[in-house]
């Protein structure tokens, strides 16, 4: 079996490069602005925290989602981080809040805010630590891909690029998220990548997200979004 260097690569980050990453990535999910470090959309039954907008489901909801709040506060107790107290009072039960204008209200809200604010390097970290699972999952799904993933990973740019594009668009291995039976996550850029450097990287990762915006039916317009997804990957230069 080829080495998985990525993982190493990921393993050994510095922890000066868990707070440039956390900062990029609270710039990316929350134009760097600590009032959307909690954010419960109107469109939506359960609220996100922080720079990867993290779900958090109300006590005893379901949805079809992934759930990863309750990962994150469970990541912070282990390194022995501090943890706000209405966090973990709840952190087995579910978000206390049934509603937006619960949470709103709430002025215990201010200070998960400054919290989130304060750890956008402890959230990188556990972002990384979730990455790498999902990479092997790619690289099984199709091992031609590991070349460009072992390359990429080893600068500090490739890293941010990879891990952060994984965090915005997936793994693109789930069937489900298709449009006309193209996915958009981060496998596809792999496979189309020429060359395993940064500059090729948003080239490929332009031409995935302007594929799917190309492939959009009247339920899955994403015309709107397309110049801050590119804008996003721009990021990747510096």
């Amino acid at each position: 079996m080829a080495e998985h260097r990525f993982i190493e690569y990921l393993r050994s980050i510095e922890p000066y490069e868990f707070i440039e990453f956390g900062a990029k990535m609270f710039a990316n999910e929350c134009a760097s602005k600590k009032e959307y470090l909690v954010w419960w959309s109107h469109k939506e039954d359960f609220a996100n925290f922080g720079i990867g907008h993290f779900i958090w489901f109300p006590a005893g909801k379901k949805f079809p989602f992934i759930e990863q709040f309750p990962e994150l506060i469970g990541f912070f107790l282990e390194k022995n981080e501090p943890v706000p107290q209405v966090i973990n009072m709840y952190k087995l039960t579910g978000l206390p809040w049934s509603c937006k204008a619960e949470l709103d209200s709430d002025p215990r809200k201010i200070d998960i805010i400054d919290w989130l604010a304060s750890t956008t390097g402890i959230q990188a970290a556990f972002i990384i630590f979730k990455a790498m699972d999902s990479l092997k999952e790619i690289v099984e799904n199709n091992p031609e891909v590991l070349y460009m993933l072992n390359e990429l990973c080893e600068t500090s740019r490739g890293r941010y690029a990879v891990v952060d594009y994984l965090n915005f668009k997936g793994t693109g291995l789930d069937p489900k998220e298709r449009i006309r039976g193209e996915g958009w996550g981060l496998l596809q850029v792999l496979e189309i990548l020429k060359r395993p450097d940064v500059d090729n990287f948003i080239d490929a990762a332009a031409e995935v997200l302007k594929r799917r915006v190309i492939n959009y039916t009247d339920e899955q317009n994403d015309l709107k979004f397309i110049d801050g997804w590119l804008k996003r990957l721009e990021t990747y230069r510096s």
